[in-house]
């Protein structure tokens, strides 16, 4: 039938097939117009569960609004009413069939939201109706771990017999008994260890729960991972020990604690930075004194430029040098431990000259070798003598090339902080000069040149000002100059990461 209708009355096919494209086009509208109702009721829902307003959210509700609606984060009402103060509308929303198994986009479920909100009472009485006990969110941080950063043990406990998982490792390869240390949650780290987990697992980059307590401070629970079998001499990627670890994070009671407890102070990093090298390079003074206090022999394998007393002279420590020389750890040789780049004025009341050059500081002997330009910002007029006593006037260019020495002389100062002295020095100076229009020469050639300068440092910034005596030969140019500029010292030394950070932040 439907093929003779198609080929005897076209006219009538024609109109079948529009007729079918109008119903579903309509029903199309008709479904997205429905859609686009129970979005906004969704949406009126969830805000009204934010707002904490359970009338509204009883209506919205009634209207046909899903007690399980989600956000564009796939946070649902639940979720919402965990982080808000009417407890009225969590009940309304359980008692209405909210699914306690709900997982957000980013994989935190509903248990989860509810450990970050601090609702305890409220997984408590819903416990045995959480289903995900082991689910992970993006980061693969389980529920257990959320609650072994900062919750009771009573609470890490009940979730442990609900199935928690206490070996599970996390995307950064961290587990709950890690967390538990970082936080300093010593009951929780008792509990974990006591049921097995294992004290001296490893993190993607080595880090072990001893690392972390060292670098946070938590003295009480590094004693008891160290009860429970934690290995004292564990070192992470880069071949740093918990002692290391406190030395980063400035711990001084904690260095204390772990040299007592037989931290070794003989062994180095793969930086080849021991304990008081890595001390004396952070310019902690508590924790370098600290240490040496004790009687140990620093590794024959440390690299020179990595030593403590490397850096107690590029530190312009005088104490600590005279300290590690009395321990017996001498000298070798020069030790070039900065490069600087700087740039000022020299001028006298008849002239102005820009200067900047670079430096090569040896802090053993504390010599600064610099290389320094210098030239006019101006052409300064002077009266030229000639022939039978007359005078003529000319506009001369002049610049120097110099390179001098100079002794560095600490007047005062502390390590990591300000610190002021004198530098005397000497400089050879070849200098260029002409007269603007005439062929005739200006005095030039080679000179000495005294200097002395007043120099300020912190950290790598140098500030200076000093005395030249520089005779061009001119009566009518002052042979007395002085000198003002700013430096930026690079160091040569091998530096410790000042940016460690240990994996749980």
């Amino acid at each position: 039938m439907r093929q003779l209708l198609t080929m005897k009355n076209p006219t009538l096919s024609v109109s079948l097939i529009l007729f079918l494209l109008v119903t579903i086009f309509c029903q199309y509208q008709s479904q997205a117009a429905d859609g686009g109702k129970q979005e906004r009721l969704d949406m009126e829902l969830l805000m009204a569960v934010y707002e904490g307003s359970l009338e509204k959210v009883m209506l919205y509700a009634d209207s046909g609004a899903s007690v399980n609606a989600r956000d564009y984060l796939g946070l649902t009402a639940l979720m919402y009413s965990l982080y808000g103060d009417n407890d009225d509308v969590i009940t309304y929303l359980i008692e209405n069939r909210a699914s306690l198994n709900s997982i957000d986009y980013s994989g935190n479920s509903v248990l989860m939201h509810a450990l970050m909100a601090g609702r305890e009472e409220f997984i408590i009485a819903h416990l045995s109706g959480f289903r995900l006990i082991n689910s992970a969110n993006d980061d693969g941080h389980t529920a257990l771990i959320l609650a072994a950063q900062s919750y009771e043990v009573e609470m890490v406990e009940k979730l442990y017999v609900k199935g928690a998982n206490i070996h599970h490792v996390a995307n950064d390869g961290t587990t709950a008994l890690m967390h538990a240390a970082a936080f300093g949650n010593f009951f929780n780290v008792d509990f974990l260890a006591f049921k097995g987990a294992r004290v001296d697992h490893q993190a993607a980059d080595g880090t072990s729960a001893l690392h972390l307590a060292a670098w946070y401070g938590h003295n009480e629970v590094a004693g008891l991972l160290l009860d429970w079998g934690a290995d004292l001499e564990s070192t992470d990627q880069d071949e740093n020990t918990p002692l290391m670890s406190a030395i980063y994070g400035r711990q001084v009671e904690t260095v204390w604690y772990l040299i007592e407890s037989g931290a070794s102070l003989s062994v180095a990093n793969e930086k080849g930075f021991t304990p008081l090298s890595l001390a004396s390079s952070l310019e902690d003074t508590q924790i370098t004194e600290l240490i040496l206090q004790y009687d140990f022999s620093e590794p024959s394998m440390t690299h020179k430029k990595s030593t403590p007393l490397a850096y107690a002279y590029k530190n312009r420590d005088v104490r600590l040098q005279k300290r590690l020389v009395e321990l017996g750890i001498q000298p070798s040789g020069l030790y070039f431990s900065e490069l600087g780049v700087y740039q000022g004025l020299d001028f006298n009341g008849d002239d102005l000259m820009y200067h900047a050059g670079v430096s090569l500081f040896e802090s053993r002997f504390k010599v600064l070798f610099r290389l320094n330009y210098l030239a006019r910002l101006r052409a300064v007029k002077l009266w030229v003598p000639r022939q039978n006593n007359s005078f003529f006037q000319f506009h001369e260019s002049r610049s120097l090339l110099t390179l001098g020495v100079y002794r560095e002389l600490l007047v005062g100062g502390k390590p990591g902080g300000l610190k002021a002295g004198l530098r005397p020095g000497i400089e050879g100076a070849w200098s260029v000069a002409s007269y603007r229009g005439t062929s005739l020469e200006a005095p030039a050639g080679f000179q000495v040149i005294p200097v002395a300068d007043i120099f300020f440092h912190h950290k790598k910034i140098s500030l200076f000002t000093g005395y030249g005596f520089y005779n061009t030969k001119q009566n009518d140019v002052s042979v007395h100059r002085i000198r003002v500029g700013i430096e930026y010292r690079f160091s040569f030394l091998k530096r410790p990461d000042t940016q460690y950070e240990p994996i749980l932040n």
